[in-house]
């Protein structure tokens, strides 16, 4: 049986900050150690209450016996990183001085820059990402006349 070995002011300190802990994972880990230390209920229960797996919940034990809280605490997510991102600064000087007109020009023009070749979704992404939008070309009216537009704009 897997026992939990934990402390008095280590119950006070979950039983405040698994509600007001800022990171949601952190928060659910905090509650099923709470539930644990405080209660006669078995893994699987206490699993699902919380809302996890049976095996997470006694690697978060394992993790609270072998690391204390600065374990419980830790999140490794990192994420991934864009190829492009290495080429961050002047992909984004040359699109801001050139805005391309489409998508498939910002493809073509990435690629001669860094020979880099990505999806139209993903570079919609990463220009958005960046700040870039695409913006709604205006409408000129059919009967417009050049003379008198000029000459309003002037007055």
């Amino acid at each position: 049986m897997l026992t939990l070995n934990i402390s008095k002011t280590d119950i006070e300190l979950l039983r405040y900050e698994r509600y007001t802990y800022p990171c949601q994972l952190v928060q659910k880990r905090l509650h099923a150690l709470y539930l644990k230390a405080t209660t006669d209920l078995p893994h699987q229960q206490i699993a699902k209450i919380v809302g996890i797996h049976r095996d997470t919940f006694t690697r978060y034990i394992h993790c609270y016996n072998h690391e204390g809280l600065s374990g419980i605490y830790q999140v490794n997510y990192r994420g991934n990183t864009s190829e492009l991102d290495k080429h961050k600064i002047s992909l984004v000087t040359h699109f801001t001085e050139n805005p391309p007109l489409s998508c498939t020009e910002a493809i073509a023009e990435i690629k001669r820059l860094t020979g880099l070749e990505r999806s139209p979704t993903q570079v919609r992404k990463w220009l958005h990402k960046h700040g870039f939008k695409p913006m709604k070309a205006g409408q000129i009216p059919s009967k417009a006349d050049g003379q008198k537009q000029e000459k309003f704009i002037e007055q």
